[in-house]
């Protein structure tokens, strides 16, 4: 599920989270469910986020626009998560936990140790990280800590299943917990830390948390939105517009004429409807790939190529997510991994252009449907997120300077203007 939720909030929290140094202002409330987002709010992510972004959120009414609806969902996600429990499972609870830790320890680390290094937490030494662990409980917390960021890196990469940390590396993160628990104490208790310091670094940490646990439920909720092969044959089937036939016997007939021995590169110049046949030059390259290694072209077109001797045509038409392929192999170099093959082939596509995005390219007719049910699934599941949790988030709403203030700036500007002369 590529388009899936998480595509319609990624962009705020990149945009105004990720990106934000701590900010200033108040909020009320705790924890990562946040029912009400407002101007004051705005302000504190806007005090932090780096000019250029700022801009151009101030400048586009739609990016605003944008941003709210999708902060909307992500928070609806979030408190849906906290209402199903989910917050309250071990292993995410105790990473809510660390989430809230890292944000006031970094905010600590960077607004009042004044970290100018470009190492976090440099100003904390050895010896405080040592004494950390000597108090009774932060041993195993740490424990907690590593065993719950393993299984949420694993549950997120199953390539890395079987990954065991190495010992610099649990080293390494027991430092950091140990430092970021430290900075974190020092941000609780520290009389530097103003009231709006300690607004603006809790409402990061509630926004962190709601990322997080919208990426749970997002994931959670992955059977329910994936379309299946059955659903996509449904579809395609009851709309006409996708009907492949005139395209099956238009290629059907050029593997004739191939087969009757009409030259190939002539008929892919001609009929090819693949873009790679047309060189940087601009010229037709007769449906010839050079120099392909094994698993870069999809498996139905490699697995034809590679059957019949080069110099022969493949028998029949190969179909593909693409479109019906012509293929005849020219040569083959190498075994195994180092193995390469020439191949000229005639691709007749079945691509389709969303008429709704005119600006867009043509894709697999098989995608297309895809994403377009996956997207209807999508769309269903959050509208009941929303209504369940009625979230509410205020567009930003600039703020315009006061008429007077205008018109001494106008008044200055005219003072300062150098008078010119007239020569007599």
């Amino acid at each position: 599920m590529k388009r899936s939720c998480v595509h319609h909030f990624a962009g705020v929290l990149i945009f105004l989270i990720v990106s934000a140094g701590p900010a200033f202002g108040q909020t009320i409330g705790s924890g990562p469910c946040i029912t009400r987002f407002g101007q004051r709010e705005w302000a504190m992510l806007l005090e932090g986020v780096p000019s250029a972004s700022r801009a151009k959120f101030l400048e586009d009414a739609e990016v605003r626009k944008l941003q709210a609806a999708n902060l909307r969902h992500l928070l609806a996600l979030a408190c849906d998560a906290v209402k199903k429990g989910v917050a309250r499972e071990k292993g995410n609870a105790i990473e809510l936990r660390y989430i809230r830790s890292e944000t006031l320890g970094v905010t600590y680390d960077r607004e009042i140790a004044k970290e100018k290094t470009g190492i976090p937490f440099s100003t904390i030494t050895d010896a405080q990280v040592e004494k950390f662990y000597n108090v009774a409980g932060n041993v195993s917390q740490f424990g907690e800590f590593l065993d719950t960021k393993i299984a949420l890196l694993k549950g997120s990469n199953p390539d890395l299943s079987d990954r065991i940390p190495t010992d610099d590396e649990k080293k390494q993160a027991r430092d950091l917990f140990a430092k970021i628990k430290i900075s974190e104490s020092a941000f609780l208790n520290s009389p530097l830390v103003k009231p709006q310091m300690r607004s603006a670094a809790n409402l990061r940490a509630r926004l962190q948390q709601a990322q997080f646990l919208a990426s749970v439920s997002v994931k959670t909720g992955l059977p329910d939105m994936v379309a299946s092969d059955t659903d996509i044959d449904r579809y395609i089937a009851l709309h006409p517009e996708f009907d492949e036939s005139e395209k099956r016997d238009l290629a059907a007939k050029l593997l004739a004429r191939a087969i009757a021995g009409e030259d190939f590169a002539t008929l892919a110049n001609q009929y090819s409807e693949d873009p790679g046949n047309t060189g940087s030059d601009g010229k037709k390259q007769g449906g010839l790939y050079t120099g392909i290694k094994k698993g870069v072209f999809v498996p139905t077109f490699e697995k034809a190529a590679l059957s019949v001797e080069p110099g022969r045509l493949y028998p029949s038409l190969v179909e593909s997510d693409f479109g019906f392929h012509i293929i005849k192999p020219e040569k083959v170099t190498g075994e195994g991994e180092a193995l390469q093959y020439d191949v000229r082939h005639i691709l007749i596509s079945t691509g389709y252009k969303d008429p709704e995005n005119p600006g867009g390219r043509e894709v697999p007719v098989r995608g297309y449907v895809k994403a377009k049910l996956e997207g209807e699934k999508e769309t269903a599941a959050m509208s009941k997120v929303l209504a369940a949790n009625p979230v509410v988030v205020d567009e930003y709403q600039l703020v315009a300077k006061p008429a007077a203030s205008v018109k001494a700036a106008a008044k200055k500007r005219a003072v300062r203007r150098p008078v010119s002369r007239k020569r007599s």
